[in-house]
C-alpha cells in the first residue's frame, strides 16, 4: 500500500518569476515566447488582481 504524498507548494513572487524567465530566456525558455509573455504581464496582473478575491467558497 502506498501513501499519497503531496509535493511541497512553492510560491513565487511575480518579480522572481519574471527574473527567472529573463535569466533563462533563450536557454531554457523560448526567447520569442518570453518576449511575448513579458509584453502582456500588465494584463495578466490586472486579471489576477481582478479575480484575487474569488475563492471556491465564494462561488457557490
Amino acid at each position: 500500500m502506498r501513501s499519497r504524498q503531496c509535493a511541497p507548494i512553492s510560491i513565487w513572487l511575480v518579480a522572481d518569476a519574471i527574473d527567472l524567465l529573463k535569466k533563462e530566456k533563450g536557454a531554457h525558455f523560448d526567447a520569442d515566447l518570453v518576449d511575448k509573455f513579458l509584453g502582456i504581464i500588465p494584463q495578466i496582473i490586472e486579471i489576477k488582481d481582478k479575480y484575487a478575491e474569488i475563492t471556491v467558497e465564494n462561488l457557490g
